[in-house]
């Protein structure tokens, strides 16, 4: 479409004639900028296609050329600015640069260590990644939930021209649509004591790699939050740090019927 309204401005089409690709060029150019607004990160300078298919790395500069520190590294979206206003360390291997508790690295151990490594140049050595589990998971965009994603590419069908950057989105979004329909399943059985806590987990775990945000994911992110809290109190229990006799909150109770739903599975 640039390409013919080019050629018809160098043959001086007239207006009128041009009138159509420019309008179909408008609507194009509107449905980027939307796109890009939802799934670019803050100063990444990757272009909405660059950003759909790429592995997420980007230079952390201004358009100046000062350092971006503040700027969404590989593995968090940018949304948080807590995420983005931690200390930073960069892999001795490939000199990218990321934000310490985005890679598992907290700051006494970043003091404390000679080298690092990112998970990206582990996994391409074939080396265990040492800050886990779990493993830090890249995020390649800023994680637009897919009810946005779903609008975007129905307004995109609406549009008489076909958009190289759909075709990638829709991929995105069926992966977290096909994750959407798993975590129903598993919300079902919120009331119920069949669910194990590490089928829960592991539904999580898969959904935190969807680079489109099912709706379903804070929900059960915060029902694995209730887990983990029990499980922390549980180890300072058996530690001797918490009495016994300390009553269990609501979602300690939650986690802890979960926990026994598990062993009896694993019993049967």
């Amino acid at each position: 479409l640039d390409t013919l309204l080019r050629q018809a401005e160098e043959t001086s089409v007239p207006p009128a004639d041009r009138a159509p690709l420019l309008d179909k060029a408008a609507l194009c150019r509107w449905w980027r900028e939307r796109a890009a607004a939802a799934f670019v990160k803050e100063g990444c300078r990757l272009s909405l296609g660059e950003s759909l298919a790429g592995d997420g790395h980007y230079e952390l500069t201004t358009p100046d050329g000062g350092w971006g520190a503040h700027f969404a590294c590989s593995f968090c979206t940018g949304e948080s600015r807590y995420e983005t206003a931690q200390f930073m360390i960069g892999c001795d291997a490939c000199d990218r640069w990321y934000h310490g508790p985005c890679v598992g690295v907290d700051k006494k151990a970043a003091d404390q260590m000679t080298e690092y490594v990112c998970l990206f140049c582990c996994r391409k050595s074939g080396t265990p990644y040492k800050y886990g589990p779990p493993e830090p998971v890249p995020k390649m965009t800023r994680r637009p939930r897919l009810r946005q994603v779903a609008a975007l590419i129905d307004e995109a069908d609406k549009i008489p021209l076909s958009i190289p950057e759909v075709e990638p989105m829709r991929r995105l979004m069926s992966e977290a649509a096909a994750w959407q329909a798993e975590a129903s399943g598993v919300l079902e059985q919120e009331g119920s004591a069949a669910l194990p806590a590490s089928k829960l987990l592991s539904v999580i775990a898969a959904g935190e790699a969807c680079e489109v945000e099912p709706e379903a994911l804070p929900a059960l992110r915060k029902v694995a939050a209730q887990f983990l809290a029990w499980q922390s109190r549980a180890r300072a229990v058996l530690s001797g740090e918490l009495s016994r006799d300390e009553p269990l909150a609501p979602h300690e109770l939650e986690a802890e019927r979960r926990l026994l739903a598990e062993e009896g599975g694993e019993g049967g």
